[in-house]
């Protein structure tokens, strides 16, 4: 769930999941249960693109937190050889407003991350 201010300050960004899955359907009802919140799960007091960006630099450097990241986000996922590619690429959907910026950054014509 994603939730934000009329200033589009991100207010909320909870993760949750349907304890239920193999039998939830159009007759029964889904139960979902919350699993995390990321900016607690990542340390961050706010969400945004510079500390999106200080996240994604970890979790490339940071042996553990790419555990921790593929273990919350890579659910049939990246193999470990591409998730410096999906780290970029998360990075560059942040930073990149337009199909150009994102282009320059995940490219590589922009500072690399």
């Amino acid at each position: 769930m994603v939730s934000y201010r009329n200033d589009g300050t991100l207010t909320n960004q909870t993760t949750y999941y349907l304890t239920n899955l193999t039998s939830a359907s159009s007759t029964t009802k889904g139960k979902w249960k919350q699993e995390y919140t990321f900016t607690h799960q990542w340390k961050a007091q706010t969400l945004n693109a510079a500390s999106l960006s200080s996240i994604y630099s970890r979790v490339v450097a940071d042996p553990k937190a790419r555990a921790q990241w593929l273990k919350d986000f890579a659910v049939m996922g990246p193999t470990e050889q591409d998730e410096k590619k999906v780290v970029r690429a998360l990075y560059c959907a942040d930073e990149g407003l337009s199909v150009d910026d994102y282009k320059a950054c995940y490219c590589g014509t922009r500072v690399s991350h």
